[in-house]
């Protein structure tokens, strides 16, 4: 199997453009969808403290979650975050490069290609569960 993440950038009117990200998947044997994760510590039940360590702690479960199907960080595709805001300029303003930030620097760690696979944000006012700021959803390739 080979996953790649390649530069999609393109340029308008001479403009470089680098908004565009995507994954590349040749060869995959399969795949696996993980329902929305939370940060929560699943020995204990208690919830990471604030939107960055909910976020970390999200990653982690994933992390665990991918390898015990045979997959791994390496072979996510594309991901879902719904991060919770009381307005729409507080989502886009402060949380989601919040969540970007911490998101980025755990694929810097635990995985062996460049960047972030693609994704998608979406901003909401509240999810099922009262205490969790930020649900991640993944797919991921396995082998």
């Amino acid at each position: 199997m080979e996953i790649e993440r390649p530069d999609l950038s393109f340029t308008v009117d001479g403009k470089l453009m680098q908004m565009a990200m995507g994954t590349v998947v040749r060869g995959a044997g399969g795949f696996v969808f993980l329902t929305g994760m939370i940060g929560v510590d699943y020995k204990t039940g208690a919830f990471a403290e604030g939107l960055e360590a909910q976020t970390k702690l999200t990653w982690e479960n994933i992390k665990r979650s991918l390898e015990k199907v045979g997959s791994s960080l390496d072979n996510v595709c594309h991901v879902f975050y719904y991060i919770v805001g009381s307005t729409p300029e507080e989502i886009r303003e402060s949380m989601v490069p919040k969540v970007t930030r911490v998101s980025t620097e755990f694929f810097k760690e635990h995985s062996s290609l460049a960047g972030r696979p693609a994704g998608t944000a979406v901003g909401t006012t509240g999810l099922v569960v009262p205490e969790v700021l930020v649900e991640i959803q993944v797919t991921a390739a396995v082998s």
